[in-house]
């Protein structure tokens, strides 16, 4: 056994790891931080009753499923759980992929909002103080046609007054189009958040 817990110890100070007045410190240098994705369901669950977008599908073998937004009273939600290896002085970058459900210009812009609350579990309401931001991303000249993809990002600030993120947290966020004024309706595909993680 003492032979195991040296063996860690080796290990530990090879790494940069040291104590101080009974602390353990570890030296910045050997810490690794590396980018990650983690995908985000859509299901049927997510749809907020009559103001829910709808099903729609784009192109055959394979027919793209999704939920089509036309309208901006359509809504629907997304939850993220914030990983315990976050780093956690770094926003989270929360992506929505789309196709366009017809051809556009140009130029236009696809504008998209989010409210969110962030709950710890055993600590918060999710009825707390919301949070709100927009986004948007434009339409390039080589990709103006029907079906053509996008991914939209909304970047969620770590240390928001109302909603600061912390590790394990539960990310609750809404979601509806800001309006159609440049771009028509869209059909969101999937979705994922990316975070910096410490290895």
């Amino acid at each position: 056994m003492w032979k195991s817990l040296l063996a860690v110890l080796v290990v530990l100070v090879l790494l940069g790891w040291s104590t101080e007045n009974g602390k353990l410190i570890i030296d910045s240098d050997s810490i690794s931080i590396t980018h990650k994705s983690y995908s985000i369901a859509l299901s049927e669950i997510n749809q907020p009753g009559a103001n829910a977008p709808t099903k729609a599908t784009k192109g055959t073998t394979p027919t793209i499923n999704g939920w089509l937004f036309d309208n901006v009273n359509e809504k629907y939600q997304l939850v993220f759980h914030v990983p315990d290896n976050w780093n956690a002085a770094s926003d989270v970058d929360v992506g929505l992929y789309v196709v366009l459900n017809q051809a556009e210009t140009a130029g236009d812009v696809i504008d998209w909002t989010m409210d969110y609350v962030v709950a710890t579990p055993g600590v918060d309401a999710v009825t707390k103080t919301s949070t709100t931001i927009t986004t948007a991303e434009t339409i390039l000249e080589g990709c103006a046609g029907d079906a053509c993809a996008y991914r939209v990002t909304f970047v969620l600030d770590y240390g928001d007054a109302d909603n600061p993120i912390e590790r394990e947290d539960l990310v609750h966020m809404e979601i509806h189009r800001t309006d159609l004024a440049d771009c028509g309706g869209v059909i969101v595909v999937a979705a994922d958040a990316h975070t910096a993680s410490i290895l």
